[in-house]
């Protein structure tokens, strides 16, 4: 499979007409939202399971354990992550035979 990053790049340099600045800004509004995306899953995950305590605690260990790869660097970590993200969506969907909703509280 080729990698997914550089037709990412390709693709917004083609949008915002080779503007650096603009891509960069992109590439990490987009990285911000999959590790938010990710913390909201464990955090309702957590809610669902009754350990609300454990969801956050496992919710900043894992930031910080992995802030330098999350937040450092720019390479397709958070691709991966987003990866895992939808397969848990998808999976958790099926499951519980009702879509996740991100903004609903309780």
């Amino acid at each position: 499979m080729p990698p997914v990053l550089p037709y990412l790049l390709a693709a917004l340099y083609g949008l915002t007409s080779d503007d650096r600045d603009a891509v960069v800004a992109i590439v990490i509004a987009l990285q911000g939202l999959v590790v938010w995306m990710t913390v909201v899953i464990v955090v309702r995950e957590s809610v669902r399971l009754k350990c609300v305590a454990l969801g956050y605690t496992i919710a900043v260990v894992g930031l910080l354990a992995n802030f330098h790869e999350l937040f450092q660097k720019t390479h397709d970590v958070w691709l991966n992550l987003l990866v895992v993200d939808l397969m848990w969506i998808i999976t958790a969907t099926m499951v519980c035979c009702e879509p996740i909703c991100f903004f609903r509280c309780g």
